[in-house]
């Protein structure tokens, strides 16, 4: 394995200018990289690469506690001020789950910076019908102790409704700080890391000399027929994530699962499909997912009061947050910085 809606705000209460109208939902920030950089190719990690703070805004590092602090175990991603998805199977050992620890916003664990900000796990929920014998409805959700702060460095995830055509996307990456050298597989990386990955067909990875049927119809399969790019240990739960087409939004198509060790041949990672998903994380969560807003929506998020959540605004193209670099600079007309773009998990 690789181990509600929000209260509408006042016009009063929005600090940006000139509003021509607001909307409430999740999915109106979703899947923006507000941060962008041109940072060069530190290849390390079953074929990834070192990111920079912000890259991939959604991703969070679920730790345990230990003697000496806490220890990275899982990935996940924020779908909502309030909820992270993960997989099931890094909950198999449930102890002191009240004690355990969510990052947001981290690049490097051991240097968070003042961007992070941390969470316990208010609820856990595994879905109904997950077998880990088989990795079967391998998703889990946690409800956060408080909801989260918005901003450049933490956006939460799109997640794909039955009209995205995810086989139609060809720029997919992974996420996460699981192990980076096969021959250390109980060293994970300090550092986030990332690689972009090939969506192989079902029918392909299912075949003789691959997986040989052992995938499920509700997974996807990506990475490299020859290898060499891969999740592993410790990127469990963590996101693969597709650039929309003529768009700088990403979709959370894939919540990494299992593989045949990391990073051989014919055996790529094995995820839990997110739009076969969406109906039980909307059944579970109580909140709407609604797709992309047009293109004239600009949203921002607020910082949280008791009551509000999340807000947005339209005005003009692009995603910022109020009281953020990306928002000073838009308002003071400059132009805004457009970053580029991971390898498996536990």
């Amino acid at each position: 394995s690789r181990l509600l809606l929000p209260v509408a705000p006042l016009l009063t209460d929005i600090p940006a200018p000139h509003l021509t109208g607001f909307s409430l939902f999740p999915s109106a920030i979703c899947g923006r990289r507000p941060l962008a950089s041109s940072h060069s190719s530190n290849m390390r990690i079953v074929g990834g690469i070192d990111t920079l703070p912000g890259t991939w805004p959604w991703i969070v590092s679920i730790q345990i506690p230990t003697m000496t602090g806490f220890r990275h175990t899982c990935g996940g991603s924020l779908i909502s001020p309030r909820w992270v998805i993960t997989a099931a199977h890094c909950f198999l050992n449930k102890r002191y789950l009240e004690h355990w620890k969510l990052v947001f916003g981290a690049a490097q664990l051991s240097r968070p910076g003042p961007d992070v900000q941390e969470r316990t796990i208010k609820n856990l929920v595994e879905h109904q019908q997950y077998i880990s014998s088989t990795y079967f409805n391998d998703v889990a959700l946690m409800e956060l102790s408080h909801p989260i702060n918005c901003s450049d460095y933490i956006q939460p995830a799109c997640l794909p409704d039955m009209d995205v055509e995810i086989s139609s996307l060809t720029h997919c990456y992974v996420s996460g700080w699981g192990v980076t050298d096969v021959s250390k597989p109980k060293v994970t990386s300090d550092i986030l890391q990332e690689a972009k990955v090939n969506l192989i067909p079902i029918t392909r990875c299912n075949s003789t000399g691959w997986y040989n049927s052992k995938i499920h119809y509700n997974n996807l399969c990506a990475g490299h027929e020859e290898g060499g790019i891969d999740t592993c240990q410790g990127d469990s739960g963590g996101p693969l994530m597709c650039r929309e087409h003529r768009s700088e939004r990403f979709w959370l198509v894939g919540v990494t699962s299992w593989g045949a060790g990391c990073a051989r041949a014919m055996r790529p990672g094995i995820y839990s499909s997110m739009q076969h998903f969406l109906k039980w994380v909307k059944d579970v969560t109580k909140e709407n997912f609604f797709k992309a807003p047009p293109s004239h929506f600009l949203p921002f998020c607020s910082h949280l009061s008791s009551k509000l959540q999340m807000h947005t605004v339209c005005r003009g193209g692009g995603c910022v947050c109020p009281h953020s670099s990306s928002y000073a600079r838009s308002q003071a007309g400059l132009p805004k910085r457009r970053w580029s773009p991971f390898n498996r998990l536990k």
